[in-house]
């Protein structure tokens, strides 16, 4: 089996791709210039492919024969909204449409999103996926379009999405 993971240098996705590898898959990692700093991912056998969110030919690269999409990679931090929605919503479409145009038969497409696209839960109960969304930063509103983006391409691939806490 073979997967692709885009944020694999974060704290989530570097554990994703241990596991993974672990786990026996072949890993390819879809990561920006900065091949010296691997961080986390340091003396993990992964193939590593150069690339963004924003270049359409390494994202065909980094999908093709993989089983699965696993995507974390985002921005946490930004200057306004349109950076925000340019690296994770913007970035989400762009990895859907390479994936779609050079590897629609993949077995899923596994969105990490965030408990911010929800917003808070009310009296100390968690919100309920039928409530509707209510994100209060300009990060979990970027994160909810990146879902809604994701959802949108449902017919044409398997997509999970995942808010982990």
């Amino acid at each position: 089996m073979k997967a692709l993971v885009t944020g694999g240098r974060g704290f989530i996705g570097s554990f994703l791709v241990e596991e993974l590898l672990r786990s026996g898959f072949e890993v390819n990692c879809l990561l920006r210039k900065k091949k010296n700093e691997l961080g986390w991912l340091e003396g993990l056998a992964f193939n590593y492919i150069e690339g963004d969110l924003h270049n359409d030919e390494s994202l065909k690269q980094s999908v093709k024969g993989v089983d699965y999409v696993f995507h974390l990679a985002g921005a946490t931090k930004a200057r306004n909204m349109e950076e925000f929605d340019r690296i994770n919503a913007d970035g989400t479409r762009n990895l859907l449409e390479a994936t779609v145009k050079a590897n629609p038969k993949i077995d899923k497409f596994v969105l990490v999103s965030s408990l911010a696209a929800v917003g808070p839960s009310t009296n100390g109960h968690p919100k309920a996926e039928s409530e509707l969304a209510q994100p209060i930063s300009n990060y979990g509103r970027s994160k909810l379009e990146a879902e809604q983006i994701a959802l949108s391409f449902a017919q044409k691939l398997p997509v999970a999405i995942l808010r982990p806490p």
